[in-house]
């Protein structure tokens, strides 16, 4: 401004003031020294008379300079105007003033600025003030640096206290220039979107540091210097500037402020995340349950955290400066101590188990890691951190003398020992093995149990109300004292007397708890961790063992099965032959004679007695698995619903029938009679276990994405695959997958089963009835109906809780057929055909050709396979049907039936038996042009089926 040849001048607007009598729109604020020397008069009347510079202005030009700064002030115009001024020597002196406005925060007129120059100059003045203004212009936007300007409206007393000075500047102070490297600090692309901005929104109250900032501008004169500030952006994102302030106090007042920032932002987040770094590193240092130790090159110690002072018992302060071996290593590990120090030195991560002593002298064994701290290259420390191993050693040598120790056996004689040892390697008054008990999953027993050694004598207990009940299902379960108090109706630790608990649940291999391993003590247990260790590994084996056993019960409860199987199945086969010639007789005998006869009455009972005892052949059959089966597409819920009046009728009137049928249930195939038997004879066993009344609930439902069922999954599922010892679920558990299953589930509120009924549930003839009340053949039927449907059956029980009968059969996409007619027709049906019958058994060969050839039939008769096959080759006519019994010596009527179809592909195949063996099982082995006929059966029956075959398209 010294370089100007012109008067630079600023001026406070005063919007409300009018020229004449004293005022004037504005009054100077700032007047540069050239006043004095363009016109003679000194600065200071133009800053302390307010109409001084009025009464310089040429009275001719008066009104026109006076009306044209009213309308600059009135509508914040800048403009430039020519006027004469009078000089103190009398000169008039003709001066081009450019006048420019400032706006304060409501808008108006806030400050004037202007530049007057001599006319003969002016322009070459302007000139020079633009090409000035355009080069600082320049230096500011192109510098580094942001660079701005806050002003504050209306002006700040500096004579306020410290709170209300920064209290008024957060309130009053805006940003009215800034350059572009300014406005990119705070993520803006122009100044302009900066200008106006209040210094609270980019000067956060809610930081302690900003209130510092200003309070240090106020205290340092208002000159402050590298001073830091926390801002935000305009996304909100916290900002850090250092910045050099210049505050413009005039009249005794702060006017605005000017300021360059530099944005280090960057540098305080990067010092941010090393002091984190720092911190965190420092935490884990600490709170590491590992010893640790920084050795510096010499070997002495740096730094030592807190889990060095538990292990060792030295404080930090005892140990830094010392050399580590001084401290930690035994007189007989020096040597050791000191290689190791040199191959870390040398840049080697160093790895060991070792012994390190005490502050009490005292040896700890420990896994030692040491590893360099490599600093621009070079070795400048050794981190070291010891853990203390002890506990696994010492568990180490008890698993190791426990394996040694324990029997190699299997079964109970392995639990035996286990129990034993742990008792002597644990150092505990007792240790037990025990199993959720057979058929009462409330309830386990114990299949071991040691005192110091001693076996004592198993027993039963409820798992409710004991620490076993805590176990089942968790990883581990401890309580260190108490625990008659905790556990108050448990009889087992009542009964020893103990005081603390330590169990591991012992799983199958599918996850599910099949029982416990337990030590107790009459105090504390002094290993703790070892114990647990210990546990957890011999948990391992004992449930390995325990699914052992399950699985060699199971495979004896199948063997058995299966053995009875056969057995009944034999009975059947020649049972049904005999009956097949009683009620074939009986029925023949009935036709020829009168109603009136005197001997009908017996041959009626004859009759009867023979329907009887081919019921129980049935049952034996259904039980082996060896029936011919006859499935169809099934809706359960219909089958249950058309059943439902005649259970009610069954089931008597003091109980209670309650259906809970799921909509849309997928349908299944099955033989819909014997389904409807399975359901009649569940519902009898159901009555027979409630004397008294009670309820019955038959539900369907299906599988859902777990595999469990909606309405049941709460419910435990025992079954005979958890038969012995051991415990276990049901094999419906273990093969039903979601979406697959449909279930029928009956469920009463009777006596419930024990573990000794449980455990022959479905043998045939075993039964809890009295005398003449029952065969025993009802739940082995159910069983075999189930298995031949390739279902799943299981069943939960609890003595005086009732029982829950589950049934699952695999679902299929079709829709129900139409049932068989079993009324429909009962005269004999006549041919002509000619019909090679083959059987071996005597009295049903006879029968039948009798039957058929009273019927018009020719029968060639032959006594078994071989010579059935014989007996076609020598036939020269045709021959239209094969009836022949499926099990025969020498050639069976499946092998028979494939050979005589090589040379007589048109002959029909009718196959009749009562046992198949493993010969013809499933409607699937019956092709086009074959039938088949259970054994025994009514002369009726054997025609129509005849006739049925020989009219089949």
């Amino acid at each position: 401004m010294q370089g100007l040849d012109a008067i630079v001048w600023e001026a406070e607007a005063m919007p409300n003031e009018r020229f004449g009598r004293g005022g004037q729109p504005m009054r100077f604020t700032f007047v540069s020294p050239q006043a004095a020397s363009m016109l003679g008069h000194p600065v200071r009347r133009w800053l302390r008379e307010p109409a001084f510079w009025e009464g310089l202005i040429h009275p001719e030009d008066r009104s026109r300079v006076a009306a044209l700064f009213e309308r600059i002030v009135k509508e914040c115009r800048s403009a430039t105007i020519e006027y004469r001024l009078l000089a103190a020597d009398g000169r008039i002196v003709r001066v081009r003033d450019r006048i420019s406005v400032a706006r304060g925060a409501e808008g108006q007129a806030r400050l004037l600025r202007g530049v007057m120059v001599d006319t003969p100059e002016a322009k070459q003045t302007e000139e020079e003030l633009r090409r000035n203004a355009e080069s600082y212009r320049a230096f500011v936007d192109q510098s580094s640096e942001g660079i701005w300007c806050w002003t504050t409206e209306p002006p700040m007393p500096v004579d306020l206290s410290e709170d209300e000075q920064v209290d008024f500047m957060y309130r009053n102070s805006r940003l009215t220039q800034c350059n572009m490297t300014n406005a990119r600090m705070y993520g803006l692309d122009r100044p302009e979107q900066l200008i106006g901005a209040r210094l609270e929104d980019l000067l956060p109250r809610s930081d302690p540091h900003n209130d510092e900032y200003l309070r240090s501008l106020i205290r340092s004169g208002y000159r402050l210097v590298d001073a830091e500030s926390h801002e935000v952006d305009r996304n909100g994102k916290p900002k850090y500037f250092l910045n050099n302030l210049v505050g413009i106090v005039e009249n005794g007042r702060l006017v605005r402020a000017w300021g360059s920032q530099r944005d280090i932002t960057e540098m305080r987040n990067a010092e941010e995340e090393t002091r984190r770094q720092k911190a965190l590193f420092q935490e884990l240092f600490e709170r590491s349950p590992s010893a640790i130790l920084v050795l510096d090159t010499d070997d002495l110690v740096m730094q030592a955290n807190r889990g060095f002072e538990r292990l060792f018992q030295y404080s930090r302060d005892e140990v830094v400066g010392r050399h580590v071996n001084d401290i930690l290593v035994p007189d007989d590990q020096a040597d050791e101590a000191s290689t190791l120090s040199r191959m870390a030195l040398n840049g080697e991560t160093v790895r060991k188990e070792s012994v390190r002593k005490r502050k009490d002298g005292s040896l700890v064994t420990v896994s030692m890691l040491g590893y360099p701290i490599h600093i621009d290259g070079t070795v400048e420390a050794i981190y070291a951190i010891y853990t203390d191993i002890t506990d696994r050693v010492r568990a180490n040598d008890a698993i190791r003398d426990l394996a040694s120790g324990v029997s190699a056996g299997t079964g109970v004689a392995f639990f035996r020992s286990l129990a034993q040892h742990l008792t002597k390697t644990l150092d505990v008054d007792f240790a037990f093995v025990g199993a959720v008990a057979n058929g009462a999953p409330s309830r386990f027993a114990t299949l071991a149990v040691s005192e110091r050694g001693q076996m004592m004598e198993n027993l039963e207990c409820e798992v409710a109300g004991s620490p076993v009940e805590q176990v089942i299902g968790r990883e581990l379960a401890y309580y260190p004292e108490d625990l008659l108090e905790i556990f108050p109706r448990d009889q087992l630790s009542a009964r020893l007397g103990v005081d603390s608990f330590m169990g591991v649940p012992l799983f199958d291999s599918e996850k599910r708890p099949l029982g416990v391993l337990t030590v107790m003590h009459r105090g504390p247990i002094v290993h703790e961790q070892l114990t647990r260790s210990v546990l957890q590994i011999f948990a391992i084996r004992a449930a390995a063992e325990l699914e052992r056993m399950r699985s060699e019960e199971q495979l004896r409860h199948s063997q058995k099965m299966e053995a009875v199987g056969r057995l009944a199945g034999g009975i059947a086969h020649d049972f049904n032959n005999l009956l097949t010639a009683i009620s074939g007789y009986s029925d023949l005998v009935l036709a020829r004679m009168s109603i009136h006869e005197p001997l009908r009455r017996q041959v009626e009972e004859i009759r009867k007695a023979g329907e009887r005892a081919a019921s129980l052949t049935r049952q034996l059959l259904a039980f082996s698995r060896k029936q011919m089966l006859q499935p169809k597409v099934l809706d359960l819920n219909a089958v249950v619903a058309d059943m439902e009046k005649l259970l009610r009728r069954l089931i008597g009137e003091d109980i209670e029938l309650r259906t809970e049928l799921q909509p849309g249930l997928a349908r299944v195939r099955a033989d819909p009679s014997q389904i409807e038997q399975v359901i009649l004879n569940l519902a009898v066993n159901a009555r027979d276990a409630m004397p008294s009344g009670g309820r019955l609930l038959i539900q369907t439902a299906r599988l859902d994405d777990q595999g469990t069922f909606p309405c049941l999954q709460s419910d435990l599922m025992y079954g005979p695959g958890s038969a012995g010892a051991s415990g276990g679920w049901c094999e419906l558990a273990d093969v039903i997958t979601a979406g697959q299953f449909a279930m029928l589930a009956i469920t009463d509120t009777g006596a419930g089963m024990d573990a000794d009924v449980y455990g022959h549930l479905f043998e045939p003839f075993f039964t809890t009835k009295e005398k003449g009340k029952g065969t025993g053949l009802g739940l082995s039927m159910v069983y075999g109906i189930v298995k031949q449907s390739n279902g799943q059956i299981c069943v939960s029980t609890e003595p005086g809780r009732g029982t829950t009968v589950r049934i699952c059969l695999p679902t299929v996409r079709a829709e129900p057929e139409a049932g068989f007619d079993s009324a429909a027709g009962t005269r004999m049906a006549k041919g002509t055909e000619t019909i090679l019958l083959a059987e071996d058994e005597e009295v049903v060969r006879r029968m039948a050709k009798e039957i058929l050839e009273s019927c018009g039939y020719t029968v060639l008769e032959a006594a078994d396979g071989l010579d059935a096959f014989s007996i076609s080759e020598k036939h020269t006519g045709e021959l239209q049907l094969l009836l022949t019994d499926v099990v025969m010596p020498g050639m069976n009527g499946y092998d028979l039936a494939k050979r005589l179809a090589l040379v007589r592909p048109q002959m029909r195949v009718l196959y009749v038996s009562g046992y198949t063996g493993d010969t013809l099982i499933g409607q699937d082995a019956l092709g086009p042009g074959t039938a088949f006929l259970q054994k025994p059966f009514a002369p009726d029956r054997l025609t129509q089926k005849v006739r049925e075959l020989l009219d089949r398209c």
